[in-house]
């Protein structure tokens, strides 16, 4: 039986701007990204390093396919939180054996150490820089020690400037792969591995290159 959790969270303003972009689009995000074959793979392995019963926080799940789904369906405990509610009513509705909340990803409120590991796949790229590395932060701290962090972000070196998305305009921002790691570093993060490969959303897409970096809690 599918459990959740709706709950106004008081969106600031940079975030219900984000989250009316993402509500607009919503099922073609899901169309374009649900099946992103290194974020499968990110989410697999994860899974593996995992014991059953394992709480997961996903951050950013969108629609909750790929990462909340398969990690749930491994019999993992997990939450996953999102901006749009749009998102989360197709996450709802596709992974019954998860939670999913509404929560602004720039100001995320745990207890310390409440989660084994943290999946973090495109989400902070949708904040300022000077928020995402606050946001590192908290999510460290949300970690339990030795507990796993896997971000992906799209790589570039800008701050939170807009550009077309699909039909709609978002703002976002982006790293080079070793600013990136020296951001987690930074934030107390080690790396175990980190690698970018070239993807596109659909055939007639600009390829964009994507950072996938897995991180262990000091």
């Amino acid at each position: 039986m599918m459990e959740t959790t709706m709950t106004d969270t008081s969106l600031s303003k940079q975030a219900q701007q984000q989250s009316a972009a993402m509500d607009h689009i919503a099922q073609l995000y899901q169309q374009a990204f649900s099946d992103n074959p290194t974020q499968v793979e990110a989410s697999q392995w994860l899974a593996e390093q995992l014991p059953k019963g394992a709480k997961v926080l996903d951050v950013g799940c969108g629609s909750g396919v790929p990462t909340a789904k398969l990690l749930a369906d491994q019999e993992m405990d997990v939450l996953g939180i999102d901006f749009s509610s749009k998102m989360i009513e197709l996450a709802q509705q596709q992974v019954a054996n998860a939670k999913f909340q509404i929560m602004d990803i720039s100001n995320i409120d745990f207890e310390a150490e409440s989660f084994d590991a943290i999946a973090c796949f495109f989400s902070l790229l949708m904040l300022k820089k000077e928020d995402i590395v606050s946001s590192l932060k908290q999510l460290y701290q949300t970690l339990k020690p030795g507990g796993y962090f896997l971000i992906s972000m799209v790589e570039g070196d800008f701050d939170y400037i807009e550009i077309p998305f699909f039909d709609t305009k978002v703002n976002v921002s982006a790293y080079t792969k070793s600013a990136l790691e020296s951001e987690l570093t930074a934030a107390g993060f080690s790396i175990i591995k980190s690698h970018d490969v070239e993807f596109r959303a659909y055939k007639e897409a600009a390829a964009e290159q994507q950072i996938f970096i897995y991180c262990q809690r000091n």
